[in-house]
């Protein structure tokens, strides 16, 4: 049997549907938490340990060359947030001090990479690169996460180790029960 329905209860009803689902992904728990950048941020100094405001702090991706600019408030301070995952060359000038420049600065979904630099007196035109290869402590959060990799995923696979095993060998997590 065929059911005539009318324009009117037809687009009713797909708003209806519409704002359903909506609410669904806003109020969902996994929507929620999924945070798809990280951020940078730290504080530039004089060799005396004194904030320097005013200072222009560049971050370029490594892949993209695509590039962002800050300025360090009065404490000296400066934070990049929304910063797609990728490695870094963090770069700071300000007059009367040799520019800095930091490469291969690694940002990682929903974490805080923290630099700090300490910039030394001299000519705009000298430049002081420090290279890191090694993982920097996050100390803006308390909190302790591991990242969980293909090759995780691969040996989990080959030895039947199901998700929640993976999780509870992860470094940081404690079994309370």
């Amino acid at each position: 049997m065929f059911t005539f329905q009318s324009p009117t209860n037809a687009r009713g009803a797909a708003l209806g549907c519409a704002a359903t689902l909506a609410l669904l992904l806003l109020f969902s728990p996994a929507v929620q938490s999924q945070v798809l950048y990280g951020s940078i941020t730290g504080n530039v100094r004089d060799p005396n340990g004194a904030s320097i405001a005013g200072a222009t702090v560049t971050i370029t991706n490594n892949e993209t060359n695509l590039s962002r600019d800050a300025v360090t408030d009065e404490s000296g301070n400066y934070t990049f947030t929304t910063v797609p995952a990728g490695t870094y060359t963090v770069k700071v000038n300000h007059a009367g001090f040799k520019s800095f420049a930091r490469t291969d600065v690694p940002v990682t979904i929903n974490n805080v990479t923290r630099v700090d630099v300490t910039l030394e007196i001299g000519t705009v035109t000298e430049t002081v690169t420090v290279t890191t290869d090694t993982a920097q402590l996050q100390t803006d959060t308390a909190e302790v996460k591991g990242e969980l990799n293909n090759r995780a995923g691969e040996s989990a696979r080959a030895t039947r180790q199901e998700l929640p095993a993976l999780v509870r060998d992860a470094a940081g997590v404690h079994d309370h029960g």
